[in-house]
């Protein structure tokens, strides 16, 4: 079926299904050998039941993901961190702004943990949008004499509402309001925390404190990322106690494919590290050297391609832009030899390497996403061609897909419903947006884009201290590595990373566009 023949709405095929049984109910259906699916485990019952609205849930309540704590005990445990974090930090951090954004920032460390709070924040995530609200408006109020007249002139003004103006008039074809609020509610959110990093930097002494918190931010996720490589187990209840259902299964499912996905994207962080380890105290150079090989090692067991190839982006764009050049002599036996340790680790503990994966070695893990990936760019551009001025709407590409796809030829195989998410859709922010939101949309992104680029080598060129230039690329290269990785994976679907790039490109903005700030 095509999307010609199937008119662009949703296809009417029902999928097949196989081994239709009854399921034997097994407490321990999550601890099978890896390859074998009996028919009482998860991959068996996913077999026997069509996936439908609520069913990852309904899992939850026929106790077939054991429920080891319900969400009280997360939140109190969340309360009693929080008020520890506060305490600890307020004489440190002087700036109570820079110390809520810190605290906002260190919850993406820990992921998306279930909790039970009021205004129907049910996780992290959600303590994370709901404070990037508050405090965005606080910093509003704070300071609208300024606040206003900066942001109605900016040059990214005009893209931006045309940008905006697109996602709404999208919703005329929707098929699925609520995928389109949930879209929606994403771009917002990077809205708001655009405006946190605009206005809560006030001089450009400010950056040093921020690279500093990404530096240990990214330190503590590979450290904690190691220590779940070495207690697998361990790392595996934790999160089956204190993670969503669907979050739990989608790294349960990466590490039986053995890839060690890290809970943050620290990839986007190694830069701050390096900028540390160069322009830090003698005494801290050791402890920086030490985390930043550790974050590498962690990026590398995550045995995912796109995560090396932005930390590789990420720390070749440091070197060029701070001219550290002769660190590729000093580095280059220390490196070989760290990647033969990692080559002997992760073949014998996690049965795969990431070289191989860019050889292409194994059909279904590394030929085949990319295969499928082509077959979405293709639908985009049909999509976009049938509907050039709205797009098919806003988060509902899925929903106008004709491309069938069965994961191991059955539907509703180990983890179908999972890998739904990562195979319908086209792996490009920019193609995306052309099928979503049509050809304005498209042209307003790539503008907003040219413009923010455009802004990034200005403050380049009329930056000459070299110190003050690598302070500035540790924040520009996170958000070039953002739009690079939206060429060949979902990054714009991910709320930590959409706020991140955001928010680095709200300070970046200020520094650029407001040439009264304080040094």
């Amino acid at each position: 079926m095509t999307l010609a023949q199937n008119d662009y709405s949703p296809a009417a095929e029902q999928p097949i299904y196989q081994d239709q049984a009854p399921f034997v109910a097994d407490p321990s259906i999550l601890h099978e050998p890896r390859g074998q699916a009996p028919l009482g485990s998860l991959e068996g019952l996913q077999k026997s039941i069509p996936y439908q609205e609520g069913f990852i849930g309904d899992l939850w309540q026929l106790g077939y993901i054991p429920q080891k704590l319900s969400s009280l005990y997360p939140t109190l445990v969340f309360l009693i961190l929080s008020f520890l974090f506060f305490v600890l930090l307020r004489n440190r951090v002087r700036d109570r702004i820079q110390l809520i954004i810190f605290f906002l920032f260190s919850l993406f460390v820990l992921g998306p943990i279930r909790l039970a709070l009021p205004f129907g924040i049910s996780s992290l995530y959600g303590v994370v949008r709901f404070g990037g609200l508050v405090l965005a408006f606080f910093l509003l109020l704070r300071s609208w004499k300024t606040a206003f007249p900066l942001l109605l002139s900016s040059p990214l003004l005009v893209p931006l509402l045309l940008y905006t103006a697109t996602l709404l008039l999208s919703f005329l074809h929707v098929l699925d309001a609520s995928s389109y609020m949930s879209f929606l509610k994403l771009a917002v959110t990077g809205y708001l925390f655009f405006l946190i990093g605009f206005l809560a930097l006030e001089r450009r002494a400010d950056l040093r404190i921020f690279s500093t918190f990404f530096a240990v931010s990214g330190g503590v996720a590979a450290i904690m990322m190691f220590i779940a490589f070495g207690f697998k187990g361990i790392y595996q209840n934790i999160l089956k106690a204190l993670y969503p259902l669907e979050g739990y299964l989608k790294l349960l499912f990466d590490l039986q494919r053995g890839r060690l996905t890290p809970i943050w994207d620290i990839e986007f962080l190694g830069q701050f590290l390096l900028y540390r380890i160069f322009s830090g105290y003698r005494s801290s150079r050791i402890a920086a050297v030490f985390v930043f090989a550790l974050l590498c090692f962690v990026v590398l067991l995550s045995n995912t391609r796109y995560r090396v190839i932005l930390l590789l982006f990420s720390l070749a764009a440091f070197v060029v832009l701070f001219k550290k050049t002769q660190l590729l002599k000093q580095f280059f036996i220390p490196s070989i030899l760290f990647i033969f340790l990692y080559l002997g680790i992760s073949n014998l503990f996690l049965e795969v390497n990431v070289f191989d994966r860019f050889l292409l070695r194994d059909f279904v893990a590394d030929r085949l996403p990319l295969s499928i990936r082509a077959e979405m760019a293709k639908e985009s551009l049909a999509m976009a061609a049938a509907f050039p001025l709205t797009g098919v709407g806003l988060g509902n590409f899925i929903d106008y897909v004709s491309f069938k796809y069965r994961y191991h030829g059955v539907a509703f195989d180990p983890f179908y419903a999972l890998v739904m998410d990562t195979y319908f859709y086209p792996h490009n922010w920019f193609l995306a947006t052309l099928a979503e939101t049509g050809v304005v949309g498209f042209g307003s992104l790539l503008w907003l884009v040219w413009r923010m680029l455009r802004e990034d080598r200005d403050l380049l060129n009329s930056t000459h201290r070299m110190s003050d230039r690598a302070l500035l690329s540790v924040f520009m290269i996170p958000t070039w590595a953002y739009l690079l990785g939206n060429l060949i994976t979902n990054l714009y679907t991910s709320l930590p990373l959409v706020v991140l790039f955001w928010f680095f490109r709200g300070m970046l903005h200020r520094i650029a566009f407001d040439r009264l700030l304080k040094p």
